[in-house]
């Protein structure tokens, strides 16, 4: 969706209305699809990467992101016991595999669908991830805060 600047959104847009997906209505989906955002009544502003489906390696499985989703799962009770950091690490590590998406990334290039070029860019922008997906054992908050900020360094 995040290719030709963006030109299948509105069409995206269309489809999530429907009530097989998710049943709003398309003019609430477009706004944080096409460009703009209404943030309040009035505050409407361009965001046209308000939501990014493939750029900035958005698809791609940081352990940092796992373990962001887990501390608000426990935050707001769906995790009922207090964990350790080695938890929430080996679980990020169980559920999101770099290993795999970077097979997939190559089977794209042998299929045709991304070029050697979109590999390249792909491989080198993932040269660093496992740094990225490496936390320390101090505290979850302090290295998520550490890994996400690395991870943002390397996006830029």
């Amino acid at each position: 969706m995040d290719e030709n600047n963006n030109a299948n959104r509105e069409e995206a847009v269309k489809i999530l209305a429907k009530s097989a997906y998710v049943g709003a209505d398309a003019e609430v989906i477009a706004n944080s699809m096409t460009g703009t955002f209404e943030y309040e009544k009035g505050d409407k502003r361009d965001v046209p990467d308000f939501n990014v489906f493939f750029r900035h390696n958005a698809t791609y499985p940081y352990y940092s992101d796992a373990i962001w989703y887990l501390t608000q799962m426990r935050r707001w009770g769906q995790i009922a016991d207090s964990q350790d950091d080695e938890w929430y690490m080996n679980i990020a590590k169980e559920v999101y595999r770099p290993d795999i998406y970077q097979q997939a990334a190559e089977a794209l290039v042998e299929d045709g669908v991304l070029t050697s070029k979109d590999s390249l860019i792909l491989n080198l922008k993932m040269a660093s991830v496992p740094l990225r997906n490496t936390l320390s054992t101090t505290s979850s908050t302090t290295a998520l805060n550490r890994t996400l900020t690395l991870r943002n360094s390397q996006l830029v």
